[in-house]
């Protein structure tokens, strides 16, 4: 029996994308005085324990930032998510203007 992984539109990502940016705006938070370490102009990871408010502190850091693009790959539409897929996300990214990714649960992805 093949293995089949359903391919992911272009247009899926961008309602997946779309949706989550409002749930990911929506969310009530509340943090302390802890802020995202912005050394690497490149890749900033941030790590902890599973639940200690890591996107909690990306929302209190991106939240009126517009040139974020946010996208939880726990969300079961993106379980066939695969390596050639983040060209279509850079795609989306650079049609919407932004200029961050944010990425959650990006473990997720084999």
């Amino acid at each position: 029996m093949k293995n089949y992984k359903a391919m992911l539109t272009e247009d899926l990502l961008k309602a997946v994308v779309n949706e989550q940016k409002l749930s990911f705006k929506g969310k009530n938070t509340i943090v302390r005085k802890n802020k995202i370490s912005r050394k690497s102009k490149l890749i900033t990871i941030v790590t902890g324990v599973r639940r200690c408010g890591k996107s909690t502190l990306l929302k209190k850091e991106f939240d009126d930032v517009e040139t974020a693009l946010y996208i939880n790959f726990e969300d079961p539409r993106l379980d066939s998510f695969d390596l050639g897929d983040f060209i279509k996300i850079e795609k989306i990214a650079k049609e919407e203007g932004k200029k961050y990714f944010l990425f959650d649960e990006i473990q997720n992805v084999p």
